[in-house]
């Protein structure tokens, strides 16, 4: 997965920036087929303001937004956000599959039907 880690006028640290690629690397076992992160990091007049960005092949855009007074926590926060949002969207993919019709209807043995009904 591409990781692109940016700041606007301010300077990321180096340890900041492993940290993000780290965290990176564990919301990925959420979304697969996640292809390119992008957290931007700017300075504002209150504080610092990260925004998220995660690409999935197929699918649609993960956007996330927060603001802080340091920039590790505007980081953590909007990554967060992000993680929260992959998981949902890893949930919703799993709930649409259909039950095994074992666990609908039973086995026959248990309905009812045997060789002779059928």
């Amino acid at each position: 997965m591409q990781m692109i880690i940016t700041g606007r006028h301010c300077e990321i640290e180096p340890q900041l920036r492993e940290a993000v690629k780290e965290r990176f690397e564990h919301l990925v076992r959420y979304e697969p087929r996640a292809s390119r992160a992008e957290v931007t990091v700017t300075a504002v007049k209150r504080g610092f303001e990260a925004e998220g960005l995660v690409s999935i092949d197929r699918a649609e855009r993960v956007h996330a937004r927060a603001e802080a007074g340091d920039m590790r926590s505007a980081v953590d926060r909007v990554l967060e956000k992000l993680g929260v949002q992959l998981r949902r969207l890893h949930e919703r993919h799993h709930e649409h599959r259909a039950p095994p019709m074992d666990e609908l209807f039973g086995s026959e043995a248990e309905v009812g039907l045997d060789e002779e009904t059928a």
